[in-house]
């Protein structure tokens, strides 16, 4: 099928401006993570002698009781605080004999049952069935302040409230019948402002931010509880987020209150949008919330406003792991909650939150690269422009993985022409049984998940299945099967079994201000073989080698059977699989050693056996076999190397530490020349971990070991 409604409206729901504003100075992860801490101590200070946080509160009663106790037990629960904290045991006493007759108190202490054990499930239901109540009594099928037959005041924060409290439960298995979803959806449509976004009532002339955000997340819940089977999308909720996005996207600014951050939250992760108004929605509310804080008035004070900035600190903090890739003006989300599913799943499997995010291909890669895996489904021949192919070569090359997911034999064919054009050297194959997405984590039968792929030698570039696993992640209600097993093999292999970096790492070591010290350029030899199946290892080991020493690295590619003229002081001879040396090269090597020439040969992955093969070809035209370097050579020692390491102790990749006894020592040897190292061999991995790639089979050194052990290498050969 080739349905094209659903292009235009989807466009719009994300920004698609591909100039985007980033603070210049935007706060760290760490800032983030020392004002959590403060906000928690804070928090824990507010602590009343009965358990609660109704400060200023005590020996009163009205509807709200007890909702401060359930915000911020919450807050602190979601910031990762254990519920076995003592102060939290207290807290949850309180709210376990408290009597609550507010709907925002009794559906915040709905989500505090939500992230207990089991043990607290009949609390849950209690609170479930209280709000439901609450809905039916009201003529619009929403939410009033207190439960009130008849009720038909129109109150969205509230309503907010309610219909999240009861989706909470929902998650964890409360039912909610399929009516309550439908009203919620009906109703929200309908009070949806000619501009696209929502008032507190449905007051044209006072719409608001932070009631647009509740609107959004009404209809994006209700997307996910009545349209998850849809094949496509429905239209009308559909063209009505749309809508809501693109008011967002023109308005939203850093000045709203924590409340209206927290709901901006809600709608991103619900939606993976990563751009409001060209502003990373994260880094603007965490450099509000660590610069300003919380704060503010109101029932509670500052208690309230501080647990929603915890919260916002905290869930919005958590690594992304997965692109879905926006294709503008093309069908690329008819599952908008693929994706999601997968994520909510992965988290609880892993009893730890990791995120997703939408980019679009226009964007630069560099927005990609926060995430190592791009997840692109259609149903369509997709059409990719020249600079959506450069963007996405530039992302896999850094180290990404592109999965693809089929929804028709279209789109297969498109992902297989934009592949063969990306990497003519490599062929799609179909994986076996002994590859890892089948064993990392869970044993997956390759008949029953069937999957292609495209391999540089030592990772695979390219994924895709052979049947719609975006569907079933979507519609699958029970989350079990082999789908769901590949999606958590999925994470693993490309994650290194769960080793991310929070939101706010840069995936990259940016350039610091300095005086540049020198020059040093890599050869990178070329022959009839896979000699170039990582293009930017070097260039990724650029800024932290000026950082440390003030040389800058540049590449110029030789052939191999040139290699006697080659100007360059050092060669990296790289590969995958076996390879048999012309004459001609071998005389080329020969005589470039002769001159005072370097070579590290590299087996790229550690997978293969290239460096071995090469190494015994070289040990012969030597006449010379490769000797272990101790840790008093100066490549490993660093010594009367100006910039070097000390890399008498290494760090290993998990796997090789599993699987072979590496010990704490390189295990780089050479063959000495006059007593120099000029052919440099290793059989283990560097290439990647220079990248900082985390791809579980990869056989190897860690990120840091591998670029100390690089940087010394090359300084090395530059003396």
């Amino acid at each position: 099928m080739r349905n094209r409604w659903f292009c235009g409206v989807m466009v719009a729901l994300i920004a698609c401006s591909t100039v985007l504003t980033r603070p210049a100075m935007g706060v760290t992860d760490e800032e983030v993570g020392k004002a959590i801490a403060r906000m928690k101590k804070k928090m824990y200070g507010l602590q009343t002698a009965d358990g609660s946080f109704e400060k200023g509160m005590e020996g009163k009663h009205d509807r709200n009781t007890g909702g401060v106790t359930a915000l911020v037990t919450l807050s602190l629960l979601v910031s990762g605080e254990s519920m076995q904290h003592p102060k939290i045991q207290k807290a949850l006493k309180y709210l376990r004999r408290v009597d609550m007759s507010g709907t925002y108190a009794i559906a915040v202490r709905g989500h505090v049952w939500s992230y207990l054990p089991s043990s607290y499930h009949g609390y849950l239901e209690k609170d479930a069935a209280w709000l439901l109540q609450t809905s039916q009594q009201h003529k619009h099928g929403i939410f009033d302040y207190q439960q009130k037959y008849g009720a038909s005041r129109i109150d969205h924060s509230v309503s907010q409230y309610g219909m999240l409290g009861l989706w909470q439960a929902g998650k964890r298995g409360v039912p909610v019948p399929q009516s309550f979803w439908k009203g919620i959806e009906s109703h929200f449509i309908k009070a949806q402002l000619p501009s696209g976004g929502w008032s507190y009532n449905m007051d044209a002339s006072k719409e608001r931010e932070s009631m647009t955000l509740s609107g959004l997340t009404a209809l994006l819940v209700s997307q996910q509880e009545l349209y998850r089977n849809n094949k496509l999308p429905n239209k009308e909720i559909t063209a009505s987020i749309a809508k809501g996005m693109q008011w967002m996207d023109k308005r939203f600014t850093n000045g709203q209150g924590w409340y209206s951050l927290y709901g901006l939250e809600r709608v991103a992760l619900a939606s993976g949008t990563r751009f409001f108004n060209k502003r990373d929605w994260y880094q603007t509310g965490a450099d509000k919330g660590v610069r300003v804080g919380g704060g503010g008035g109101g029932h509670g004070g500052a208690a309230v406003n501080d647990s929603f900035a915890l919260m916002f600190l905290s869930r919005g903090r958590v690594p992304v792991w997965i692109n879905k890739l926006e294709v503008p003006g093309q069908q690329w989300n008819n599952r908008p909650n693929d994706l999601y599913f997968l994520n909510q799943y992965l988290s609880d499997l892993r009893e730890g939150e990791v995120n997703w995010q939408v980019v679009s291909m226009d964007y630069r890669p560099d927005d990609w690269l926060l995430a190592p895996v791009a997840y692109v489904s259609s149903t369509e021949d997709l059409k990719f422009s020249d600079k959506q192919k450069a963007n996405l070569k530039q992302y896999l090359d850094r180290g990404g993985l592109l999965v693809a997911n089929p929804e028709g034999t279209y789109f297969k064919q498109s992902i297989k022409a934009l592949v063969e054009e990306l990497y003519p050297q490599y062929k799609m194959r179909t994986l076996e049984q002994s590859h890892p997405i089948y064993h990392v984590l869970h044993q997956i039968d390759a008949k029953r998940v069937k999957i292609q792929g495209l391999s540089n030698g030592a990772r695979e570039l390219v994924m895709m299945f052979d049947s719609d696993v975006g569907y079933q992640w979507q519609a699958d209600r029970k989350n079990s099967g082999a789908v769901w097993d590949m999606g958590s093999n999925l994470f693993a292999l490309a994650t290194n079994r769960g080793v991310l970096s929070n939101r706010l790492i840069p995936p990259f070591v940016s350039r610091k201000k300095r005086n540049v010290s020198g020059e040093m350029v890599v050869g990178r030899a070329k022959y009839d073989g896979n000699w170039l199946p990582e293009p930017a290892s070097w260039k990724l080991l650029g800024n932290p080698m000026f950082n440390k020493t003030g040389v800058n690295i540049k590449t110029a590619d030789v052939e191999l059977s040139s290699l006697s003229g080659a100007t360059q002081k050092f060669i990296h001879l790289a590969g995958t699989n076996a390879y048999t040396l012309k004459n001609a090269e071998r005389e080329a090597i020969k005589q470039y050693v002769a001159g005072g020439g370097t070579i590290l040969v590299e087996t790229v992955g550690g997978i293969g056996d290239f460096a071995s093969n090469v190494e015994k070809q070289l040990a012969g035209v030597f006449k010379n076999p490769a000797v272990p370097l101790g840790s008093s050579d100066a490549l490993i020692s660093g010594e009367g190397i100006s910039g070097g390491y000390d890399c008498s102790r290494v760090s290993w990749r998990w796997r090789t530490v599993q699987t072979m006894a590496v010990g704490s020592r390189p295990r780089l040897a050479a063959i000495l020349i006059d007593g120099r190292p000029a052919v440099i061999i290793s059989h283990e991995d560097l290439s990647l971990g220079m990248m900082g790639l985390r791809h579980w089979h990869v056989m190897g050194y860690s990120q840091k070991s591998s670029r100390q052990l690089a940087t010394n290498i090359l300084l090395s050969a530059s003396k």
